[in-house]
């Protein structure tokens, strides 16, 4: 499985269709560890990127919403992945 994310932010399964991802929320939050894979990047650098001006008293829930759907929808896309192909998934 790739993540595509100049343009629109996608997944791409191991036969190469292409897979549009959640909500422009959880698409913003999916680019951006896709973009610091290498590095941590905490729940308040996404909440500024997420609400730059004024982030709702919900801000930490609905991030943690987005990062578990996000969670669900991988996962899915992974064990699919894997029983079609026979291998494991790992990110590129």
């Amino acid at each position: 499985m790739r993540c595509r994310v100049l343009g629109t932010v996608e997944l791409v399964d191991s036969d190469g269709r292409s897979r549009p991802v959640g909500s422009g929320n959880q698409r913003m939050v999916l680019a951006a560890l896709v973009a610091h894979r290498t590095r941590i990047v905490s729940a308040d650098a996404l909440i500024d990127m997420l609400w730059p001006d004024d982030p709702p008293a919900t801000a930490l829930q609905t991030l943690r919403t987005y990062v578990s759907r996000l969670r669900h929808h991988l996962s899915r896309r992974a064990k699919r992945d894997r029983c079609a192909g026979g291998g494991q998934v790992g990110a590129r």
